[in-house]
């Protein structure tokens, strides 16, 4: 049933693309098309590569936004929802589905608000919180209906129906689909038609009649065969060949190989690898496992390459069990590791499970009994939190059935007291109206007095409006005046510090000039009474004193660039390793002179979403700085770790390490800590202020870690891609 609502969720993602309207007249039509564009490349990779597609929706919503096109920026909010969906990150899908929902509600775009509905519904049945997806979808069908759109409603009672199917109420699901297809049937839809009976299959084979399941498929079938839909007619297909796996397997098979025609013909990848995965578990449950094992490994490689974390898992915990059948044990091992793994990053509950159950029975079939056990208790602990979970969702459905409960009751003692004010006003209306009548006969100067009296507070009313008018004038007015002063106040503390650090740098950079001047005039008056070694030695001075100078200047002038806004920042998605790897290389030749060792523990496969010379400029200066203050024969390391949607790089050594009333000052301009190196070597503390300003930029932290005497730790944060 999960497929139904995929597919009937891509009707409404595709919606995106036929919408022009914008929150203001818009005349640029390059822009729109450009919008679509993007939207059509997310959309392109949102089975095979959910890093792609959130590339895509992060560059579509980073565009509205500065646009400021409200409309375009829901459906964006829409698109990096659907992105971490696919990512397995429910959480944030739903924060930002509702963050769409805020925002088309405060358009009043009805089209946007029943969209959203449906997102968040399709999200809710996705986490098990199958009663909250009802009541989205219910609102969200409400909407379809006063939009007049039958496709969508039709979409609507499908989902609903699924909703029920997975909470067992199968008498409510086929009221639901069969809505569907009355509704289809009238609108001569025959392909919405055909898939909805796709939808009632799955209803009975849970109520256990497998046999009006597939009849209920051939009937869809026959019905896509009248409009002549392929691509339908091989997703039934691949439904008849699950539905015929235990029953008749070479039937299976047949369909399979038909719904395999299609993909192949078409270049579809994504159903491709599906197929042959089902017919690999085929030939698996006849005992053919070198087939099988031809199949899976295929699957494996090839999801690999196109980073498809779902199809790897599936295909490495096939792997393992085809190589457990062949008593293959290493092999076995060694691919339910890597399933173990992939189950980590995935975050899939029941796949999970499933990957434990199968680490046992490798276990207890080469014998070892302590890691069977060990798996054991790990699928014990992951079922518990599991049940714990499913309870603490049960509560949280209750608890909103009960607020719902509650605010329907609210809402009927206030129309029962609307009612009462109401029948009490009309009493007193009749009352007035015989006073005003009464009144009206007695005098007419009654009139004159009330005409007066209605003017003067008429003009008194206007008068209070002024006066309230002009009070918040001068509040606004306050306001403004109070919020200069402080900017003035803040640049005024933000000159100084960059005063103060200006009149460090001149004084730094003086140094190494000094030493070049004194130098170069001995050697030019005395040249001839100097040693060849005397002279060797004053060059290596000269030199030491220009490089220090260049790489003072060529800080200062990016720290100016920074400071100037003229530092592009161009994230890109990145291997880590190989920034890693660079930062070494340029930076080697000074931990040689030292003979200090440079190492990295950060291991392949992880991507980061960065600008690539900011993130060189950032490492190399916490690399040069670890090696400056490290002794000669000590050793650096760089470390990774995954923390949220982040990933944190530290830059580990053994030497002096920071005093820690130095600790507050380290990466602050106005201060300048004078510490020499092991090696007696100078610095201004500039690298470090560059490193903060470019981890900045790109929305990280950086922060350090000492102890006197046994080293120090830098860490920054980059996002992840």
């Amino acid at each position: 049933m999960k497929f139904s609502l995929i597919f009937s969720l891509l009707p409404v993602l595709f919606l995106f693309m036929s919408c022009t309207q914008t929150n203001s007249p818009d005349t640029d039509e390059t822009r729109d098309k450009r919008w679509k564009k993007l939207q059509e490349k997310a959309l392109a990779w949102n089975k095979s590569n959910s890093d792609s597609m959130l590339h895509y929706a992060r560059q579509l919503y980073k565009e509205v936004v500065e646009a400021n096109n409200l409309k375009w920026k829901a459906r964006g909010l829409m698109m990096l929802g659907s992105s971490y969906s696919g990512k397995g990150n429910p959480d944030t899908a739903l924060l930002l589905f509702r963050q769409a929902m805020n925002l088309a509600d405060s358009i009043r775009d009805s089209a946007l608000i029943e969209r959203a509905h449906n997102y968040l519904g399709f999200q809710y049945f996705e986490t098990g919180l199958f009663q909250l997806a009802e009541k989205e979808y219910l609102t969200g069908l409400a909407y379809a209906e006063k939009l007049h759109d039958s496709d969508k409603i039709i979409h609507y009672y499908n989902n609903l129906g699924s909703v029920a199917e997975n909470t067992d109420n199968l008498n409510k699901a086929q009221l639901y689909i069969n809505k569907a297809i009355t509704l289809a049937e009238k609108s001569g839809d025959t392909l919405i038609r055909a898939t909805s009976m796709r939808n009632l299959a799955y209803v009975m084979t849970k109520s256990g009649d497998s046999a009006r399941a597939i009849s209920f498929l051939r009937s869809a079938l026959t019905l896509l065969y009248s409009i002549h839909h392929e691509r339908w007619q091989a997703t039934i297909y691949s439904d008849l060949g699950i539905h015929y796996r235990y029953i008749f397997p070479d039937s299976s098979y047949y369909y399979y190989n038909k719904a395999l025609d299609y993909h192949t013909s078409h270049k579809n990848e994504g159903n491709e690898m599906i197929t042959r995965f089902n017919m690999a578990n085929l030939l698996f449950d006849k005992g053919k496992y070198r087939d099988a094992e031809k199949i899976f490994s295929g699957i494996y490689q090839k999801s690999v390459r196109q980073n498809n974390l779902i199809g790897q898992a599936y295909s490495s915990i096939m792997m393992a069990a085809v190589y457990e059948h062949l008593n293959d044990f290493p092999n076995a091992t060694r691919y339910i590791t890597i399933a173990e793994a992939l189950a980590s990053r995935w975050n899939q509950p029941d796949f999970t499970q499933t990957v434990f159950q199968h680490k046992i029975e490798i276990s207890k079939a080469e014998g070892k009994y302590k890691e069977a056990v060990a798996s054991f208790e790990q699928l014990v602990k992951l079922t518990d939190s599991l049940n714990a979970a499913e309870n603490k969702n049960k509560i949280l459905e209750l608890q909103n059935q009960f607020e719902m409960e509650k605010k329907e009751f609210e809402i009927t003692q206030l129309k029962q007291q609307t009612a009462i004010q109401q029948d009490k006003l009309q009493d007193r209306n009749i009352l007035i109206f015989g006073l005003v009548a009464i009144i009206s006969l007695i005098t007419l100067s009654l009139f004159v007095i009330l005409y007066y009296y209605r003017k003067s507070t008429s003009a008194n009313q206007k008068l209070t409006g002024q006066t309230e008018k002009l009070k918040n004038e001068i509040q606004i007015r306050e306001k403004i005046e109070q919020n200069l002063s402080e900017s003035e106040k803040q640049l005024m503390k933000s000159n100084a510090a960059k005063d103060k650090f200006f009149s460090i740098i001149a004084h730094d950079l003086k140094n190494p000039f000094n030493t070049i001047f004194g130098f170069t005039d001995l050697l030019y008056s005395d040249l001839q009474e100097y040693t060849i070694e005397e002279t060797r030695q004053s060059l290596e001075k000269i030199s030491e004193a220009s490089k220090q100078a260049y790489s003072l200047l060529e800080n200062l002038l990016i720290w100016a660039q920074t400071q100037s806004k003229n530092i592009e920042f161009k994230p890109e998605i990145l291997d880590l390793q190989h920034l890693v790897n660079d930062a070494i290389g340029m930076t080697e030749s000074q931990a040689k002179a030292k003979n200090i060792t440079l190492a990295s523990a950060v291991g392949d496969q992880q991507k980061v979403f960065t600008d690539e010379n900011l993130f060189g400029t950032i490492l190399r200066n916490l690399l040069t700085n670890a090696i400056k203050f490290t002794n000669p024969n000590g050793n650096v390391q760089i470390f990774a770790r995954l923390q949220n949607n982040h990933v944190e790089i530290s830059v580990k050594d053994n030497g002096l390490g920071v005093a820690r009333d130095q600790m507050d000052h380290i990466f602050k301009i106005e201060n300048k800590i004078r510490t020499l190196g092991t090696n007696r070597e100078k610095g201004s503390g500039l690298g470090l202020i560059l490193s903060k300003e470019f981890v900045e930029m790109q929305g990280g932290r950086i922060w350090a870690e000492s102890e006197p005497g046994k080293g120090s730790r830098f860490t920054f944060s980059v996002p992840i891609a």
